[in-house]
Order: structure tokens, then sequence, then C-alpha cells
């Protein structure tokens, strides 16, 4: 089973970690949320190492700094990716914090 995962950056995920999985014919997609960069690596490493994730995307809040520590968090070993938005957008997101 060919399994990816997809991590968000929330604090309401200190008290309630986030650990949803779907499964589509022989996919799987975790969908992590944890309350920091520094969790997000150790569900990072966690996802690869015990659930065989071969992808990480990243939500956009982790910007290219956040997307660097979840990259080193798993060695380099598989591709992370993060969402980008345009500045203007951006802008947007940081409004609604």
């Amino acid at each position: 089973m060919k399994t990816w995962a997809f991590i968000f950056e929330s604090p309401f995920c200190a008290s309630e970690p986030i650990r949803t999985e779907i499964k589509y014919g022989d996919r799987r997609l975790l969908i992590l949320g944890a309350e920091s960069i520094e969790a997000a690596c150790t569900l990072a490493k966690w996802a690869m190492e015990e659930k065989g994730c071969w992808l990480i995307e990243l939500c956009g809040g982790f910007r290219p700094e956040g997307a660097q520590a979840i990259i080193a968090a798993v060695e380099g070993k598989i591709p992370v990716g993060y969402v980008d938005f345009f500045p203007e957008e951006y802008e947007k997101v940081v409004r609604m914090k």
C-alpha cells in the first residue's frame, strides 16, 4: 500500500493531536496535525519510519523554513513539498490568524 501524508500546523493540536487515515484503492493518506514545527518533525519521521510514508506534503503555513526542518527530520530520504501562496494571498492568511 502506498502511503503519503499531509501535515498541517495548528495550536489546537497541542491538546488533541490529529491523526486521520483515509484509504482508497491501494493508497493511504495520513492527515496529521501538529502544534509546532518541532512536533511536525516528529510526526514526519514517525510517518516515514512506522507507516512507510513515501511522500509528505505540508500546509502552506510551514513556509520554506518549516519545510527545510521537515526535510532534515526525514534526512532527505523521501520527498517533502509544501503548499505555497502568492504573497498577496498569504497576507490574507496572516490576517486570519
